[in-house]
């Protein structure tokens, strides 16, 4: 289900959105970290290979795209991931091609369905999760959207999508077993947004 939930807004937003890697020239271009452990409450600790083969949630694998670039963090309780809390940046270049990466329709169709829940909620049609709950996200980007809904095979997860100039930026909270999570979405949107 969660794999159809995601190419259903891929497909929306013209490319994948959630979980596409940051750019090479993204990375090599950032000044300073998307996310770092300062960012997160106590216990975080860096996803990395070793986290992900002793964790039993299986949820670790959805942030493999935020992993490799280094912003994908778990809290752990005996082996077991609590709590993960993965970003991305991407430049809208890589969801509208290279020669619309400046196209103001581009962006007004991405603004606008950033802005509007109902939309978003139609669009998902069957693939929204029974409980969707969408978040108030205050002075984020240009234009953003927060929910939070229980994806089957992970559990529990709050997403954020935002626009920052020219960048697509997403942030994944999965908190499975339980019913919301101890990082706040607005508070790590916030530092996101700021170093962007």
């Amino acid at each position: 289900m969660l794999k159809k939930l995601l190419l259903t807004v891929a497909i929306v937003l013209t490319c994948i959105l959630m979980f596409s890697p940051m750019s090479e020239s993204m990375a090599a271009t950032s000044r300073v970290p998307l996310l770092t452990l300062e960012d997160l409450p106590p216990g975080f600790i860096r996803n990395s290979d070793e986290t992900m083969q002793s964790s039993s949630s299986g949820a670790i694998a959805n942030c493999e795209a935020a992993r490799a670039q280094g912003y994908a963090f778990v809290l752990q309780h005996d082996g077991d991931a609590i709590e993960q809390v993965c970003v991305t940046s991407s430049p809208l270049s890589s969801i509208f091609g290279e020669n619309e990466t400046t196209s103001p329709v581009g962006e007004a169709f991405l603004d606008a369905m950033l802005s509007s829940p109902d939309a978003l909620s139609q669009l998902l049609g069957q693939e929204k999760p029974a409980d969707l709950e969408f978040l108030e996200l205050t002075d984020i980007g240009d234009s953003a959207v927060g929910f939070r809904g229980t994806v089957e095979a992970i559990g529990k997860a709050d997403i954020a999508l935002f626009r920052e100039g020219a960048t697509l930026n997403t942030i994944f909270i999965i908190h499975p077993n339980r019913p919301v999570p101890l990082t706040s979405l607005q508070e790590v949107a916030s530092q996101l947004s700021e170093r962007l």
